[in-house]
């Protein structure tokens, strides 16, 4: 019974260190994965470089207003005095008026949508000023992630896709996803 307990107590350290290292290199592919997700949604200052490059391949749309948003927390929602420390999600984006005619302002918005990131389209307005010249009012948004409390990971951190996933699954009335895949 002796050279039993002898033999567990010998073999815990290492079947406690083997699911250490398993634990480790579930930890290492989310921090993958989460590296990963955090680039389908691109930083502010991404999207609006991104975009002023898109309008400089359209000569046929001009830039009448291009407006930088200020980010907003939609998850979870800032009144809500019950939220735990954890990831915060933030909204930004664009707020353009262009111009120009139907076919131009399409192939603009197609641009956008066929682009490297996920983006959600906001408000938008088409207006005929004078045929075909017209006027089209968008807002383009993104996301981001931010962590509060003691849980905060290391600052390179991100979400994982899944995460991100289940964030905004919770928010409600959010428009159509844009571009890129889930």
């Amino acid at each position: 019974m002796e050279s039993e307990i002898q033999a567990l107590l010998h073999n815990a350290p290492l079947q406690t260190q083997s699911r250490l290292d398993a634990q480790q290199r579930i930890i290492d592919t989310l921090d993958e994965q989460l590296r990963q997700a955090g680039q389908r949604y691109p930083r502010q200052d991404e999207l609006d470089g991104w975009l002023r490059t898109l309008l400089t391949e359209r000569p046929g749309v001009q830039c009448v207003r291009f407006h930088t948003m200020a980010p907003s927390q939609v998850y979870p929602l800032p009144l809500d005095k019950s939220a735990k420390a954890g990831p915060r999600l933030y909204q930004s984006g664009v707020s353009l008026t262009l111009q120009g005619d139907f076919h131009s302002l399409l192939a603009y918005l197609q641009s956008v949508q066929r682009g490297p990131w996920r983006l959600q389209w906001g408000r938008w307005t088409y207006t005929v000023i004078q045929y075909p010249k017209a006027e089209l009012q968008i807002d383009v948004r993104t996301y981001a992630i931010a962590w509060s409390g003691r849980d905060a990971p290391r600052p390179a951190a991100v979400l994982t896709a899944g995460q991100i996933r289940n964030a905004l699954g919770t928010l409600r009335g959010l428009p159509k996803a844009a571009g890129g895949g889930s």
